[in-house]
């Protein structure tokens, strides 16, 4: 039962990118058999339920002074989500206190269906968030090529500044349990993730304010949500948050700040420790 909801969870997060409302209809069969499968709760399903109803009415009421709050109460309500502090779901523990190597901090991996669920309030709120609505920010062919170099300078950059705080070290192997992180990640951490900072936050700040500094406030927030690994962790995450914005910005396809966060967090796993080195190493 776990597999097979986890299955369809996979299609309703890949299916949103093709078929809006099919993808919808396989989210709400996903719950269905999570509910069976007690990875779900009453708790969870009516929370989800308001959750879902405020971003569908924050969409569809016209008034600012109603649409405003309700669509901040939306965002926070995806947060908490996010954070996995909505009561009710069981998430999958897949991976427990795995280490890729003896200096790297052990880690469990869930598969969770509370931080997959934020997509599909965001599409609630904002239909259009998975179509490719044309670059925030325009350059002339001829900075292509130039453009292609920053992001691959950026690219280098982030790992570089990661090693060279010591937040991680060199290690080239790939673990037994690599297919499993990828997949999870991919689908679900950097779709949600992009999804959130880049498709909504950026996206509607560039509506409103220079699209540089929209792309600056979603890097800054990117960074602030990964406090949990401390300032120097967020510096990183906050540079991570610049590319997968300039990425995006240039674009106007999300797709590829997808792939593009994707690609960092696979490079991490496979040419360093991951998540990060253990601290007792860090203090020998």
């Amino acid at each position: 039962m776990e597999s097979f909801a986890f299955s369809l969870l996979l299609a309703s997060l890949l299916s949103a990118f093709i078929h809006t409302k099919a993808s919808f209809g396989l989210f709400f069969a996903t719950l269905m058999v999570a509910f069976l499968g007690e990875i779900v709760g009453v708790e969870a399903l009516v929370s989800l339920a308001v959750i879902m109803s405020l971003a569908h009415f924050a969409h569809r009421i016209s008034a600012a002074k109603f649409r405003y709050p309700i669509t901040a109460i939306t965002l926070i309500a995806c947060i908490v989500l996010a954070a996995h502090q909505v009561p009710g779901f069981n998430n999958l523990l897949v991976l427990e206190q795995v280490q890729k190597s003896s200096n790297s901090l052990p880690f469990d991996l869930y598969f969770n269906f509370d931080k997959s669920a934020v997509l599909f309030v965001l599409l609630l709120l904002s239909p259009a968030l998975l179509q490719n609505n044309g670059a925030l920010i325009t350059v002339g062919e001829k900075y292509q090529t130039k453009l292609r170099a920053v992001f691959i300078l950026l690219f280098s950059l982030i790992l570089a500044s990661a090693w060279s705080l010591e937040l991680i070290m060199l290690h080239l192997h790939l673990p037994s349990w690599w297919w499993i992180f990828a997949i999870n990640n991919l689908v679900v951490t950097c779709v949600v993730e992009e999804a959130f900072f880049r498709g909504y936050i950026q996206s509607k700040l560039s509506a409103l304010i220079n699209p540089y500094y929209a792309l600056l406030i979603s890097s800054v927030l990117f960074g602030i949500a990964h406090f949990a690994g401390g300032m120097e962790y967020m510096l990183v995450a906050t540079l991570a948050g610049v590319l997968y914005g300039a990425v995006y910005a240039f674009t106007g396809k999300l797709y590829w700040a997808i792939i593009t966060h994707f690609l960092i967090n696979f490079v991490h796993l496979a040419l360093f420790t991951y998540p990060i080195v253990h601290h007792s190493v860090e203090r020998m």
